[in-house]
């Protein structure tokens, strides 16, 4: 991929209308690829919401917490980010094997306005920050979310919902104050859209049912109940959105039930993966090889006999349902 190298003079536009603007920022700060100029479109009559977040308490911290704090005073030292805020499943501590490292990086207020220092995140990201993430879940599939001060004054919850932060803590107290912008005509229908590309599954296992694509493909399974709520213009917490679709849905819902089960049972992934991991991550190309080496025949025959027949199931109920609520 070519890294795109922004002139010194030249500063990317921090305001945002939709989460396509947010996700090519995030594309520019995490890989180089071109960034979008854009104009401000924030409303001063739409109520805001006002997220504190806390510091972790107490002695009993994850082994991965003095990394990633040391990790953060070096990119807080060098005026990239503000502050780290851990959120998902380690966010509200309901983790288990299958869990990854959900970060959003609150950026330092000017690094939109300077090349360089962008330059220097993106190694960041890459040398200090990617290995503590492996650490945690050598099959992490996203990167770090970005929170920006103007996009927290128009802010698209497509993103991430406002509640994730009501269940997370930080490196440092924080106050995070949202101006949500409308939820926009063009994300409607994202939980069918996501529920027809689990059901033709091609893209995901192009490359064999590797733990990496079976746990990518269960994860997008287990975002459909926060993207219909998302749809129906009522954001939720993911980990809050399960229990009304499954009252919603009865048994359509049948292997989002079943993939919720499999994450519960999750086999730790073996130590040889963790270390090929973190060699991975420092050799270009390194990270697609550890994806492939790593299989499980159980998970496999739970994804291809008790969840993946069920899909379409699932996809017609959607269309049903959000059929009759365009009527």
């Amino acid at each position: 991929m070519t890294v795109l190298q922004l002139p010194e003079n030249h500063a990317i536009s921090r305001e945002i209308r939709n989460s396509g603007d947010y996700y090519r920022i995030a594309n520019y700060l995490n890989y180089g690829t071109a960034p979008v100029c854009i104009k401000k479109i924030h409303d001063d009559t739409a109520e805001g919401i006002s997220v504190d977040i806390p510091a972790l308490t107490g002695t009993d911290w994850p082994p991965w917490y003095g990394k990633l704090r040391r990790a953060w005073l070096q990119a807080k030292r060098e005026k990239l980010v503000e502050n780290i805020m851990v959120h998902g499943s380690y966010g509200d501590w309901t983790c288990t094997s299958y869990s990854d490292l959900d970060l959003t990086l609150l950026l330092e207020d000017t690094l939109l306005q300077a090349p360089r220092r962008m330059t220097r995140l993106r190694k960041w990201l890459r040398n200090e920050l990617l290995p503590v993430v492996l650490s945690v879940d050598p099959l992490q599939h996203h990167g770090p979310f970005f929170l920006w001060q103007n996009l927290t004054d128009n802010y698209p919850e497509d993103i991430l919902p406002v509640t994730a932060y009501r269940h997370a803590w930080a490196m440092e107290p924080v106050e995070l104050c949202f101006q949500p912008l409308p939820f926009p005509d063009y994300r409607r229908h994202a939980a069918l859209r996501t529920a027809n590309r689990l059901n033709e599954a091609v893209s995901y296992f192009n490359r064999g049912f590797t733990m990496y694509s079976m746990k990518r493909y269960l994860s997008n399974l287990m975002l459909i109940p926060t993207l219909y709520c998302g749809d129906a213009g009522t954001p939720m917490f993911k980990a809050l959105s399960f229990d009304p679709f499954y009252k919603e849905f009865g048994p359509a819902a049948l292997p989002i039930r079943a993939a919720s089960a499999l994450r519960q049972d999750w086999p730790p992934a073996p130590d040889r993966t963790f270390r090929a991991a973190q060699l991975g991550c420092r050799v270009k190309g390194g990270l697609e090889l550890v994806r492939q080496l790593y299989h499980n025949e159980s998970v496999k025959n739970i994804l291809t006999h008790e969840i993946m027949p069920h899909t379409a199931v699932l996809a017609n109920e959607l269309v049903r349902r959000q059929g009759d609520a365009d009527r």
